[in-house]
This record gives C-alpha cells, sequence and structure tokens, in this order.
C-alpha cells in the first residue's frame, strides 16, 4: 500500500437504514411533545444526546451516535423538508 494513506474514519459516511430513519424520526417527534421545543421552533441544547439515549433504548445493538451521526441526520432531514414545503407552497400557485 505504498503512497496509500489509511481513510480517515471521520470520512466515512455511516449509512442509515429505513428503520434507523423510522425510529429517529419517532424519537424527534416524542422530544417535540416532552417539551424539549424551544419557543422558536428549535430544539433545547442537548436534544441530540437525549435522541441518542431515546434510539439506542429502541434499538440496543445500534452504534449511533449523538455527533456526528444524529446531528447530520437532523440536518439532512431538515434540509428535504424545507424543500418538500417550498415544493408544496408551489404548487398552489402553478407548479406541477
Amino acid at each position: 500500500m505504498e503512497g496509500r494513506s489509511q481513510p480517515n474514519p471521520k470520512q466515512i459516511k455511516r449509512q442509515w437504514t429505513s428503520y434507523e430513519d423510522a425510529k429517529l424520526v419517532e424519537c424527534l417527534v416524542e422530544l417535540v411533545t416532552t417539551s424539549w421545543k424551544c419557543d422558536n421552533r428549535t430544539f433545547k441544547s442537548g436534544y441530540a444526546r437525549q435522541l441518542e439515549k431515546m434510539i439506542c433504548e429502541r434499538i440496543p445493538e445500534c452504534d449511533i451516535k449523538a455527533s456526528p451521526h444524529i446531528e447530520s441526520r437532523v440536518k439532512l432531514l431538515k434540509k428535504h423538508y424545507c424543500a418538500i414545503v417550498e415544493m408544496v407552497g408551489a404548487a398552489g400557485s402553478g407548479f406541477g
């Protein structure tokens, strides 16, 4: 392996399963209903660690960590959600 370095573990992307995604969304909904949401429509500090605990209770064998796994996945889901809301909003104005 001359000239090749080992990949940085931080560069290896984690692949989420649809089951893990479903459990993450389930936990996010639970956080919203249990006062982890602030008045400015964001989560309180420490929400990712709380999600980690909740997911580990539901999927004991998982290796999902608050940082970077949950934080980056929530960021991606938020991005997708905003894009969908934008498209649905545009649908009323002739998009489609």
